[in-house]
């Protein structure tokens, strides 16, 4: 007679847990903008602009109403003359990070405060692992590549604090969403 194995339920991988006071601060540090026609709630950092006339990596976090959540990824460019990027180089210390704007959305325009260009996507696994190697890292640059020139800078510190605030919200919602449909079968 072989002995009965004890099944052990599926556990998901959960993110780590933060404590309620941690919640809060997270969310005290991010704006809620509701779209009605879309069933979707977006957030962004408080104190960063949708649209943002300066070059910056921003994150921001979607869920619908039907619980789905998603990470977003924007990388802005504003300077004297149109790139024309065609892919963004991330240095995060010894790793490099590359990103095509075929996996996303671009646009470009030119107003009074000169050239401008504003990539969206949706992060994947590559990316939210980027964006966490990206916080903590020392030497953190970002590398605009064009078919009219290349455009390279840091990556400041406020940065790194944004998108860190923006990673613990997705992954706040993602362990919720996590939570909920484990608990009730949902898939």
């Amino acid at each position: 007679m072989t002995p009965a194995v004890e099944e052990k339920p599926h556990v998901k991988n959960v993110p780590p847990v933060l404590e309620e006071p941690q919640v809060q601060q997270v969310l005290a540090r991010v704006k809620k903008v509701r779209d009605e026609e879309n069933g979707i709630t977006w957030y962004y950092n408080k104190n960063i602009s949708h649209y943002v006339f300066k070059n910056s990596l921003e994150a921001y976090v979607g869920e619908s109403d039907a619980g789905d959540v998603w990470l977003r990824l924007r990388i802005y460019y504003n300077g004297e003359k149109m790139l024309e990027i065609d892919n963004y180089e991330v240095y995060a210390d010894d790793q490099i990070y590359t990103i095509s704007v075929l996996t996303g959305n671009i646009e470009r325009g030119k107003g009074v405060k000169g050239a401008w260009e504003w990539f969206d996507m949706q992060a994947t696994e590559k990316e939210i692992a980027m964006i966490s190697r990206l916080m903590n890292a020392e030497r953190a640059v970002i590398r605009y590549i064009g078919k009219n020139g290349v455009f390279e800078r840091a990556v400041g510190e406020l940065e790194k604090l944004r998108l860190e605030y923006m990673l613990q919200l997705y992954r706040i919602l993602t362990r919720e969403q996590t939570l909920l449909t484990s608990n009730t079968g949902r898939k």
